[in-house]
């Protein structure tokens, strides 16, 4: 079988011809680039919206965390709270559509994302936000004083708690580093997982936590 394109030269006519094996292997070709390709491009899209997304987040909890703050007589020492209270004070400044209980975590938090040592999360206080975005928050001390996994020489001191973000839900990866970040919560400010001196920084392309970091400061 040919394939044949007609020129017109005067009264003379030549005829081009394509094989069908020679179009069958042009089609190979191109739908093995295809296959290359486009995955890569789909995921470096994908990549781009959690990240967006995950900024904008940090940015939300930011504001409220000063919020909250201000309405603390510039502090956050010295609250004697639960988790579940230390969710409200965020939701108070946050648009959400959902929130659940430390015992019942898992309505409003994806089953099976697990936190930085490995172990699933406990049971935190949630909510899922009117984007979607699911919330996990962890009240550590009422001093304000946790050192867990920080090293205060380096200036992250004064840990009150955390906010784990999944910033699109239950949709997956469900991942660390992917879709899944962290938040400090200091005395009077937050800084990301993965900031200097939490022995975090370098952990974005192993663990994923100090991605959390990386992708704001990039």
């Amino acid at each position: 079988m040919n394939i044949y394109l007609k020129r017109h030269s005067g009264n003379h006519r030549k005829y081009l011809a394509f094989t069908l094996a020679e179009v069958l292997i042009t089609l190979l070709i191109i739908g093995v680039i295809s296959s290359i390709v486009i995955p890569a491009l789909i995921s470096n899209t994908q990549d781009a919206e959690l990240k967006t997304a995950w900024k904008k987040t940090y940015s939300d909890i930011d504001l409220a965390t000063r919020r909250i703050v201000m309405d603390n007589a510039g502090s956050l020492r010295a609250l004697t709270i639960t988790n579940d209270q230390f969710r409200d004070l965020y939701l108070a400044y946050l648009s959400y559509v959902k929130k659940c209980d430390s015992t019942s975590m898992q309505n409003c938090w994806t089953n099976g994302i697990t936190a930085i040592a490995g172990d699933s999360f406990p049971d935190n206080s949630s909510a899922i936000l009117n984007n979607g975005v699911m919330l996990n928050f962890d009240y550590d001390s009422s001093t304000c004083t946790s050192v867990i996994n920080i090293n205060s020489a380096a200036g992250i001191i004064n840990v009150c708690g955390s906010v784990n973000v999944d910033v699109n839900g239950s949709k997956g990866p469900n991942k660390i580093g992917k879709d899944v970040f962290g938040i400090y919560i200091l005395e009077n400010s937050t800084k990301p997982f993965g900031s200097q001196g939490d022995n975090q920084e370098n952990t974005c392309s192993t663990t994923g936590v100090g991605c959390a970091a990386q992708y704001l400061y990039q």
